[in-house]
């Protein structure tokens, strides 16, 4: 939760929902409230436990954009990291997870 900071390049126009409400905008930057509306209790189904939350987090959706210059790398960069986020790209907290690992092989992304 807290005021995050969307950047882009490009022209066009973002919009975002869930639990993001954008407060404000300027050419290639959009601020946005985020309050996670995830409950305790909606962790789960009692029936199986199978763990479950609809509708929270952040939803960005480009619903215009101009061909001649499409909007593209967009950033959404946590409070507290827009000063560093050009140099320091990654949470401490996600490098220091990788740490374990001697090598890392990104599938998905690569669409393998």
């Amino acid at each position: 939760s807290g005021r995050y900071v969307v950047t882009y390049d490009g022209d066009g126009e973002i919009d975002f929902g869930m639990d993001a409400q954008p407060n404000a905008f300027q050419k290639g930057r959009i601020d946005i409230d985020l309050s996670l509306t995830c409950k305790a209790q909606c962790w789960f189904d009692k029936k199986t436990w199978d763990p479950y939350c609809t509708d929270n987090g952040i939803a960005a959706t480009v619903r215009s954009t101009n061909p001649a210059n499409p909007i593209r790398n967009i950033r959404i960069i946590m409070p507290g990291f827009f000063a560093v986020h050009e140099t320091e790209p990654f949470h401490p907290w996600f490098l220091k997870n990788l740490e374990r690992f001697s090598f890392l092989r990104f599938m998905n992304w690569g669409q393998t």
